[in-house]
């Protein structure tokens, strides 16, 4: 298998289990809080992880890839330390920008 298409099936099993774990977190809280996570923070990076889906998908360039770093910075900021959410928030957007950067080589 191709580095590049490692790093493609790498991101879209990250942002899957982003999006599941999102899911498993938005369905488990009745008010959408919990940790001082709100629940348009989560729909908000549930929608950013769906559109990153789809172009991963469809081998697409990202053409905001600072979007995506931002879900980061909001993480590690001010969200509770070591949550197995973040993490994977984390993880998908790491992978987003290691396949960002392969797609950008690739394409010259």
């Amino acid at each position: 298998m191709a580095k590049f298409d490692i790093i493609k099936r790498n991101a879209l099993e990250s942002v899957e289990n982003a999006l599941q774990n999102i899911e498993s977190y938005l369905n488990a809280t009745q008010d959408g809080l919990k940790d001082h996570i709100s629940k348009s923070l989560l729909m908000d990076f549930k929608d950013k992880l769906l559109k990153a889906r789809s172009l991963i998908t469809q081998k697409e360039l990202i053409a905001r890839i600072e979007d995506y770093r931002f879900m980061g910075r909001v993480i590690v900021d001010s969200w509770p330390k070591n949550t197995m959410l973040g993490n994977s928030i984390l993880a998908a957007e790491r992978n987003i920008c290691k396949y960002h950067k392969e797609i950008t080589i690739k394409n010259g």
